[in-house]
């Protein structure tokens, strides 16, 4: 069982994975967690596309 620090020290790990393949980091205060996006980014993409 990981304890605080580990389990901090493994979330940092898999964010900076995934940010190296390109992902974002959102912020938290932004999420619809209804909808489970960001609907600025939702938005953005439509008007891209």
């Amino acid at each position: 069982m990981l304890d605080a620090a580990q389990e901090k020290t493994f979330q940092n790990d898999i964010l900076d994975k995934i940010q190296s393949h390109g992902w974002l980091l959102g912020e938290s205060n932004k999420l619809n967690k209804q909808l489970v996006l960001y609907p600025e980014d939702v938005i953005a993409f439509a008007k891209a596309t």
